[in-house]
């Protein structure tokens, strides 16, 4: 089967360095050692490697791992290779946050976290021990420092309801109390005999949401944040990252993914998992700063012509569903003029200023082109002549297509004539030239004519 989403985030965070932490994250895992060491800024987890022995309770107390000795955890020799195998099986004690926490690198986070990096990035493959579907299995891998799970949280569960592994990114809305209804907890179902590859790349943001992006099999699934919330709410703290936790979990995402609810193995199940589990393999991560990018300028439009929707939100629903609905009262057609274009005023407010958004209205798409938004979150442009006079919808897109943000039932007035005309501007242009040229022609008849007698 293939990835198909549970439910979509409330909250689809952007920021515009986001979009190329996966390459630079996969940049620097390339060249990471074997055995992380603190101040390294990447590691690569080889279970191949001196130091680690397959044996119950491995890799707790091997080359930097550290963990609790309660848990039904083993190197395992698989016919691939070496792998971690963890279950939540008989006797998991839920409660205990550090259960196995790799080596340490160079920490990422906030400014005031102290960090040395801004970005970290981490990945996995996951597979059943098994080959199949074990009902109960429920697991979660942070970005984490001493179990403050900072550094994106995934949950993997094995769905018997779905028959599917559910890959899911939780995460409290920023600013909030981080009160049960104020978590967003959303994923994807996939195939849950079949290994898949898990990438995690977040950028702490200062004075702003942190952004997470988790990638299931190469695809991104979904866009959310950091426990950074919690923590605020929690003590103030502001907290770095340097390495990964995994540990057993007691949740599952609500239908609506808002909150959770409990999920744990009743006894036969539990006894089932014992000694099978996920098998974690190609475990990497990294610590590094995100490109920098100039800010958009106003001087610069851009130079490419995105693709956009061919139909309005009631034609093309998909198109239109994860942008950002805008009030028609946020719009403003002045009176048209004679002879003039109309105009068009969007006030969109302070999370679209200063940037550069591709413009097209509908209900068939008129381009308008790229349309600066000023540092007041407003925008103000030409309505193209050929547009007809009555409602339509006025779509926002972004350079790779995607509608960002739409108002619809915007009441676009006709194209004003000259008055006394009758007719449209261009055409008046013309007639105008026209009688100009005649009227030439009439006052050198007239001259030569008067010469003549």
């Amino acid at each position: 089967m293939s990835a198909s989403p549970r439910t979509a985030p409330r909250r689809a965070a952007a920021l515009s360095a986001s979009t190329v932490l996966a390459l630079a994250g996969a940049a620097l895992l390339g060249a990471s050692p074997a055995v992380a060491a603190p101040g390294d800024s990447s590691a690569t987890i080889d279970f191949s490697a001196p130091g680690y022995t397959a044996e119950s309770g491995s890799p707790r107390g091997q080359n930097g791992w550290t963990g609790a000795s309660d848990y039904d955890i083993a190197i395992a020799e698989t016919g691939s290779g070496r792998a971690l195998r963890f279950s939540n099986g008989t006797g998991t004690n839920y409660g205990n946050i550090n259960q196995l926490l790799t080596p340490t690198i160079a920490s990422a986070g906030e400014p005031g976290s102290g960090a040395a990096y801004d970005s970290f990035s981490y990945e996995f493959t996951v597979a059943s021990e098994t080959g199949d579907l074990q009902p109960g299995l429920n697991l979660e891998v942070d970005g984490d420092h001493a179990g403050n799970r900072n550094g994106g949280s995934v949950s993997l569960r094995h769905d018997s309801e779905e028959n599917a592994l559910e890959i899911a990114l939780r995460w409290p809305d920023y600013g909030s109390e981080a009160d049960l209804e104020d978590w967003n907890y959303v994923g994807v179902d996939v195939d849950p005999t079949a290994p898949h590859t898990v990438k995690v790349v977040t950028n702490f943001v200062e004075d702003g949401p942190d952004v997470t992006k988790l990638y299931v099999d190469g695809a991104l699934a979904v866009t959310g944040g950091t426990f950074e919330a919690y923590h605020a709410a929690n003590d103030g703290s502001v907290q770095p990252v340097d390495g990964l936790l995994f540990r057993t979990n007691d949740r599952k995402p609500n239908p609506d993914g808002i909150g959770w609810s409990t999920s744990t193995p009743d006894a036969d199940q539990a006894l089932s998992l014992s000694g099978h589990g996920f098998l974690f393999s190609g475990i990497s991560y990294s610590s590094f700063d995100a490109p920098v990018t100039p800010p958009p300028s106003e001087d610069v439009p851009p130079t490419t012509t995105p693709t956009v929707p061919a139909g309005d939100p009631t034609e093309d629903p998909a198109a239109f569903e994860d942008a950002v609905v805008i009030p028609v009262s946020s719009t403003s057609v002045p009176e048209p003029v004679a002879g003039q274009p109309r105009t068009l005023t969007l006030d969109l407010g302070p999370a679209f200023a200063s940037q550069w958004y591709y413009v097209a209205i509908y209900s068939a798409p008129t381009a308008v082109g790229w349309v600066w938004v000023g540092a007041d979150g407003t925008a103000t442009f030409p309505i193209p002549d050929s547009l007809p006079a009555g409602t339509h919808t006025v779509a926002l897109v972004d350079a790779s297509g995607a509608v960002v943000a739409y108002v619809s039932g915007v009441s676009i007035p006709a194209l004003l004539a000259l008055v006394g005309t009758g007719v449209d501007a261009w055409t008046a242009g013309i007639l105008g030239f026209t009688l100009l040229l005649l009227g030439g022609a009439g006052l050198l008849l007239v001259r030569v004519r008067s010469r003549s007698l």
